[in-house]
């Protein structure tokens, strides 16, 4: 089945703290909140650091690379009844491989979906509030646009 970018309406709390991981996604760029003392990324993006309570904190921009860490199948219910479906996932980008990321995977169909799946993080949509990513091999084979 055809995978769409679809995700419901989120509720999504645009403060300070987060804003700037906000902005990047809609960039179409991946940034993450990192303990400036060492202590590795924070997500979600928090005011202080978990491992030594520090309130400083940068914004690294990262490549975008990831891996499917888990997912699940949604079927989509239409007039059509195309059996289009939306995958909800985590991903895990390739610089911050302990951090998990919720994520829609697009632009693949449902049977090319596996754990370890490399991945990369495509442009959004106007207004979508949350990362998109693409296969880039499945199976030792490069995914065309489905």
């Amino acid at each position: 089945m055809k995978v769409v970018a679809f995700s419901p309406p989120a509720l999504v709390d645009f403060d300070a703290v987060s804003e700037p991981y906000w902005a990047s996604l809609r960039d179409g760029t991946l940034s993450l909140q990192r303990c400036a003392h060492g202590h590795g990324f924070r997500m979600p993006p928090t005011l202080y650091c978990s491992e030594c309570h520090s309130t400083e904190s940068e914004w690294v921009r990262l490549s975008g690379r990831g891996r499917l860490y888990s997912y699940t199948i949604i079927p989509l219910k239409s007039k059509e009844g195309d059996g289009a479906v939306y995958v909800a996932a985590l991903v895990c980008p390739e610089e911050a491989p302990d951090t998990k990321l919720f994520a829609n995977i697009v632009d693949c169909t449902d049977d090319q979906l596996a754990i370890g799946l490399e991945l990369e993080l495509v442009r959004p949509e106007p207004g979508s509030e949350v990362a998109l990513f693409r296969p880039i091999f499945s199976t030792g084979r490069e995914i065309a646009n489905a």
